[in-house]
C-alpha cells in the first residue's frame, strides 16, 4: 500500500532543524504531533487491510486512542489548516486517513457541516465495521451538540429575560449577579457618551439610573441567539420597547426618551474553559454558568 496518499509526510512540511512552527492562530504546531497522526493513521488502516473488524481489538483501540488524544492539536494546529475535514474523507478506500478526522468530529462537532454529514451517511455502509462505528458515534454526538445547542440558546434567552424584570423590579441585586466582574465588562447605551467599563461602574450607572424612573416597562422582541459552544461565547439580539412614567426630579429634564433601542447582548461561559472541547460523556454535559460581558443598546432609525 502507498501510505503517501494519506497525508504529506511530516517531515517535508516542517524541516529537520526544526520542532514545529507557529501558526496563523497563534497555536505552538508541533511536528510530533503530525508524525503521530501519521503513524497512527497507517497503522489503522494497515489493521483494516489485514481485515481486522472488531473496534474492541486490542491494536485498534491503541490507534483510536493515541490519536484522541492529540486530537486538540490537530484542530487548531497545521494539519486541518493545511488539509480540510472533507479531504480527509474523500477516499473510500483510505479509512486510515478518515480515522482522525472523525475522532475531530467527535470532539468538536459544531465543524460537522450538512454537506460532511451527507457525505458520512453517503460512505458509511461501504466501510469496515470499525469506521461505521465511528462515524455512527460521530454522527450521534452532532445530534447530541445539536440538542444542547437548542437548550442553550432557550436558556441564554431566559438570563436576558431577567436581567429585563431586574430593570423593570429597579433590583440591582438580580443584575449584578449577571455580569462578568472583570475590568472588561462593557455597557454602551445611548444615553451615556461614553462606554462604561467594569463591573462596579456598570452597576453604580444602573442603580443611579434608576432614580429617574418611577416606573419602567419593557417589550421584548425578535430575539436571535448565536452560539459557539465551543469557546463558550453567546451573543443575543433583540429589540426592546420601553414605556417609562418618569419621576419629577429626573436627569432628563424634558427630553423626550426614545421608546425602542436594539440590543446586543455578549455572554461568556465560565465554568468550562473557552479552549477546551465538548469531549465524550454528553450525559454529564451542563449548560453552564454564563456571564454577561457586553451590552450595547442602539437606536434604531424610527427613533430620529
Amino acid at each position: 500500500m502507498n501510505y503517501s496518499s494519506i497525508a504529506i509526510d511530516p517531515d517535508k512540511l516542517i524541516p529537520d532543524n526544526k520542532q514545529g512552527m507557529i501558526t496563523d492562530n497563534g497555536t505552538f504546531y508541533r511536528k510530533g504531533t503530525s508524525l503521530a497522526t501519521f503513524d497512527n493513521a497507517k497503522k489503522y488502516q494497515a489493521l483494516i487491510d489485514r481485515g481486522v473488524k472488531d473496534i474492541a481489538h486490542p491494536e485498534i483501540q491503541t490507534a483510536i486512542n493515541d490519536q484522541r488524544f492529540i486530537t486538540n492539536m490537530m484542530a487548531v494546529g497545521l494539519y486541518f489548516s493545511f488539509f480540510p475535514e472533507a479531504d480527509w474523507l474523500a477516499d473510500e478506500k483510505q479509512e486510515g486517513r478518515m480515522m482522525p478526522a472523525l475522532l475531530m468530529l467527535q470532539q468538536y462537532p459544531n465543524k460537522l457541516s450538512p454537506e460532511l454529514q451527507q457525505r458520512l451517511l453517503h460512505i458509511k455502509n461501504k466501510l469496515n465495521p470499525i469506521t461505521q462505528t465511528l462515524i455512527e458515534e460521530t454522527l450521534d454526538y452532532h445530534q447530541n451538540y445539536l440538542n444542547r445547542l437548542e437548550k442553550t440558546k432557550k436558556y441564554i434567552s431566559h438570563l436576558f429575560m431577567q436581567y429585563v424584570h431586574g430593570l423593570e423590579n429597579q433590583d440591582i441585586t438580580d443584575i449584578d449577579a449577571l455580569w462578568l466582574d472583570k475590568a472588561e465588562s462593557c455597557l454602551i447605551v445611548p444615553s451615556f457618551d461614553t462606554p462604561i467599563r467594569g463591573k462596579t461602574n456598570i452597576i453604580n450607572f444602573t442603580q443611579r439610573n434608576f432614580s429617574n424612573f418611577k416606573k419602567l416597562t419593557f417589550q421584548v422582541s425578535n430575539i436571535e441567539v448565536d452560539i459557539d459552544l465551543i469557546k463558550g461565547i453567546a451573543h443575543l439580539y433583540a429589540l426592546k420597547t420601553l414605556k417609562v412614567e418618569l419621576k419629577e426630579d429626573n436627569a432628563f429634564k424634558g427630553k423626550p426618551i426614545p421608546t425602542k433601542a436594539v440590543v446586543n447582548v455578549a455572554f461568556i461561559r465560565l465554568d468550562v474553559p473557552s479552549c477546551q472541547p465538548i469531549l465524550k460523556g454528553f450525559e454529564n454535559w451542563r449548560l453552564g454558568n454564563w456571564k454577561i460581558y457586553n451590552w450595547t443598546e442602539c437606536f434604531p432609525y424610527s427613533q430620529f
